[in-house]
């Protein structure tokens, strides 16, 4: 259907940390991409850990599971503050924890995150930032809009209000 690859999003083992549902990575998440990579060989799967800072999550996801990479939370929450300490041991983290044949996802921002434009007003910063991103070992992730210079700030469920580059609100979702 030309589709390459999935984003697996809030991807967890105990579905909501209520205890009744556990398992998940070994009873649905594997069998499922085994199944579809099997049927439709080369399909890339992007597995987003649901608790964004734990290790231990995406240290399972990577082990426990078929994907092929999973987004890299702590480099983007270094990458933003701009501290040389903090960027460093966000990269060396996540480098020991990637097996071979899988990867970082890099990002500055995403669908559940204010836009790195509204957090960074500098544009030179936000190029530096993209610089690091793109330099950065594993796979830079563009989430749309960043390339421009989108701002905008989270509302309910995901919606956005975006302002484009040139200060305008747009309304809608971004």
């Amino acid at each position: 259907m030309g589709v390459d690859g999935f984003r697996i999003d809030h991807m967890m083992d105990d579905l909501d940390w209520k205890g009744t549902n556990k398992g998940l990575y070994r009873k649905l998440w594997s069998p499922l991409i085994k199944e579809i990579k099997r049927d439709f060989p080369g399909t890339y799967f992007v597995g987003e850990q649901a608790d964004w800072e734990s290790i231990r999550a995406l240290s399972e996801i990577m082990q426990d599971t078929p994907t092929d990479a999973v987004f890299n939370f702590r480099l983007r929450n270094a990458l933003v503050t701009f501290k040389k300490g903090m960027i460093e041991k966000g990269l060396e983290e996540y480098a020991g924890l990637t097996p071979k044949g899988k990867a970082q996802l890099n990002f500055l921002e995403n669908h559940d995150m204010v836009r790195f434009a509204t957090e960074e007003p500098s544009s030179s910063k936000q190029r530096l930032a993209a610089a690091m991103l793109i330099a950065a070992k594993g796979i830079p992730s563009l989430y749309y809009g960043q390339e421009l210079g989108m701002r905008g700030r989270q509302g309910r469920w995901g919606l956005t209000e975006t302002i484009s580059p040139f200060g305008s609100p747009t309304g809608g979702t971004g």
